[in-house]
């Protein structure tokens, strides 16, 4: 992961996100989250907020213009 920079570890950890969320909203709503389970989750959303945050101080301030494109690294083009 340290390899592809910090845009990865962003995107593992968004993507580890929503899998914990997820699993943890149906353990929840089955009340069957464990202490242990929201623990982690609560753990993995501080880590996001975090890289988020790191992230966003990275950016140029104010709304990018719709000519202005958008390259995604590592994205594949079809």
């Amino acid at each position: 992961m340290s390899n592809h920079g910090p845009h990865s570890r962003l995107s593992y950890l968004m993507i580890r996100g929503e899998e914990l969320l997820g699993d943890a909203a149906r353990d929840v709503g089955c009340r069957r989250a464990t202490p242990q389970q929201c623990r982690d989750v609560a753990e993995s959303l501080e880590q996001l907020a975090g890289a988020l945050r790191e992230h966003a101080a990275t950016l140029p301030v104010g709304e990018l213009d719709a000519s202005e494109s958008t390259v995604i690294e590592g994205a594949v083009d079809d």
